[in-house]
């Protein structure tokens, strides 16, 4: 992350490692670091990226800072290029669930049919010898294997030409079967039609009170002007999950501060970046309560609904998530 101005601020309280040796570095510097030790700065650079905001002092001696990986470049050496565990994840999982429900039928039987239509090669192969280049080399690159729906995007518009492609030359070919080509038209039509109801339902949620402002409003009822700690778990992406909620909450009364549930504060927050099972949920609050000095009070979360009942997201990739994270809160047991 690139800061222009010295006053942008300072994340280093949301990126946190174990190491305290940090090599000496400015505001408006552009880093990119090995996570979580880090070690030289010049090491394979292309491969890291570094996060922070810019601030008046540098990063050397006791700072902290976390750091992600960026590229998975091991996935190349010639020992694995012919290894497609991550490309066949890629065509059986993410691009399904970033075509939910069955968006991906018509693009899938379209290159299966194009590949079998020589005299359309003219028009159809450069997309499909780019869609497939391009998926190789995502799938087994990206944020070190990670499985993100966004990195589908481009094949998107490929594949709309595809099906373009193949149901205008399958419409030329029933042109004198009538009800073959209104049957193909109705089977197309349904097999669409879910994945138009599923995405105004997925654009609805996103338009209710999201779940940080949700609990920033009760927890500002509740603090008023009261001197209180709130503590959030370093669980997870908590930076995006939780301290958007909190973080406003700030103020000479009020202290936000990232630790674990060992140690005393008013409030606990943990966040997942979506919606979770309740084998999960129930897991985490036993673990929590179990430390004695929070009490499990409330889930924040707004699921989709269709049909008002309520859609799980839990099995689709983490991006598909991001807008519906869930949020569990602790209070203090009385005793602390």
């Amino acid at each position: 992350m690139l800061c222009r101005s010295t006053d942008a601020g300072d994340l280093r309280a949301l990126h946190e490692t174990t190491r305290v040796e940090q090599s000496s570095m400015q505001p408006g510097h552009l880093v990119i670091l090995k996570g979580p030790v880090t070690t030289d700065l010049v090491d394979a650079p292309w491969r890291w990226f570094y996060f922070r905001l810019g601030s008046r002092d540098s990063l050397s001696g006791g700072h902290h800072c976390s750091y992600s990986e960026y590229a998975s470049l091991q996935e190349f050496n010639a020992n694995k290029l012919l290894i497609l565990s991550l490309v066949w994840q890629y065509i059986t999982y993410v691009i399904p669930f970033a075509m939910y429900p069955f968006l991906w039928l018509p693009p899938y039987c379209a290159i299966l049919y194009l590949v079998f239509r020589r005299k359309l090669y003219s028009r159809s192969l450069p997309i499909l010898i780019f869609s497939a280049l391009y998926l190789y080399c995502i799938a087994k690159g990206y944020l070190g294997q990670a499985i993100f729906a966004r990195t589908t995007m481009l094949l998107f518009p490929g594949f709309c030409i595809l099906v373009g492609l193949a149901y205008g030359d399958l419409l030329r070919l029933l042109k004198k079967q009538r009800m073959s080509a209104i049957l193909l038209t109705i089977v197309t039509v349904l097999v669409i039609a879910p994945s138009v109801v599923f995405d105004a339902a997925y654009a609805h949620a996103m338009e209710q009170k999201d779940v940080r402002s949700a609990l920033r409003e009760d927890l500002n009822k509740v603090i008023a002007n009261s001197p209180t700690t709130i503590a959030v778990s370093r669980f997870g992406p908590w930076f995006y999950t939780v301290m958007p909620a909190v973080e406003p909450l700030k103020s000479k009364s009020v202290t936000v501060q990232p630790q674990e549930a060992d140690q005393p504060a008013d409030f606990f927050l943990v966040g997942f970046t979506g919606p979770v099972d309740t084998t999960q949920t129930e897991a985490m609050i036993r673990r929590i309560e179990q430390q004695g000095n929070f009490k499990y009070e409330r889930t924040y979360n707004v699921p989709p609904k269709i049909l008002e009942r309520q859609f799980q997201l839990a099995r689709f990739p983490p991006d598909m998530t991001y807008p519906f994270p869930t949020i569990l809160l602790f209070r203090a047991n009385a005793r602390t």
